[in-house]
C-alpha cells in the first residue's frame, strides 16, 4: 500500500514538473490609444490561454472609456490618462470594446478582441 501511494505520488509530481516545463505561450501586448473619437486599432487578436496585456493611453483631448461590457469592464480616462489591463481568455469568441462616452460609440468608437484555438 505504501508503495502504491510513492508511485501514485511521484507520477504525480512528475506530471506536475513536465507541465511547468511545457513552453507557455507569449504575452500579446497592445498600446491601444484613444484620440478624438476613435481607437489607435480595432482589431486585436489573441489565442486561447495566451495574456493579452493592453496599455491604453488617452492621447486626445475628451474624456474616454475602455469598455467590456462581456467582462463587466470599464476604465476611465481623462487626457493624458494611461491605464494597463491585463486579461486571458478560456475559450474562443469574439469580444467587443467600445468608448460609453456618450456619442462616441455612435461616432464608431468601438473595436473587437478576436480569441482564436491556439
Amino acid at each position: 500500500m505504501i508503495r502504491r501511494t510513492t508511485h501514485i505520488a511521484f507520477v504525480i509530481l512528475l506530471a506536475g514538473l513536465l507541465a511547468a516545463c511545457l513552453p507557455q505561450p507569449e504575452t500579446v501586448t497592445v498600446q491601444l490609444e484613444a484620440e478624438d473619437i476613435k481607437w489607435s486599432q480595432t482589431e486585436i487578436e489573441v489565442e486561447v490561454g495566451q495574456e493579452l496585456f493592453l496599455i491604453i493611453e488617452n492621447k486626445g483631448v475628451l474624456d474616454h472609456d475602455f469598455v467590456i461590457d462581456a467582462l463587466d469592464i470599464e476604465v476611465r480616462l481623462l487626457p493624458g490618462d494611461v491605464q494597463e489591463i491585463s486579461l486571458t481568455f478560456e475559450e474562443p469568441g469574439v469580444i467587443e470594446f467600445h468608448c460609453a462616452v456618450p456619442g462616441h460609440l455612435d461616432a464608431g468608437m468601438q473595436g473587437v478582441i478576436t480569441v482564436t484555438e491556439p
